[in-house]
């Protein structure tokens, strides 16, 4: 530990248990939205809206689901007439 954050550590230990409980509480705020956290929010964001209009789009019969079986069936063949 440094000695600024060893004197930061003593200062906020001579608090009262309430001051304490303020600045911590205050310091862990300070750490849930660094730089990549708020990108992740963003991301998190747009996926969101991504999954909202895919289902929209299906709730209104514009896109239709098709079964995974044959989905996954036309992959293979798709695969299959690729391979040499």
């Amino acid at each position: 530990m440094t000695t600024n954050a060893h004197d930061v550590e003593q200062a906020l230990l001579a608090l009262s248990r309430e001051e304490r409980a303020a600045v911590i509480q205050h310091a862990l705020q300070s750490l849930e939205l660094g730089p990549a956290e708020a990108d992740q929010t963003g991301v998190d964001r747009a996926w969101q809206a991504e999954i909202r209009r895919r289902f929209e789009e299906v709730e209104s019969g514009e896109t239709a689901l098709r079964p995974a079986d044959e989905v996954f069936a036309e992959l293979r063949a798709d695969l299959a007439r690729q391979q040499p």
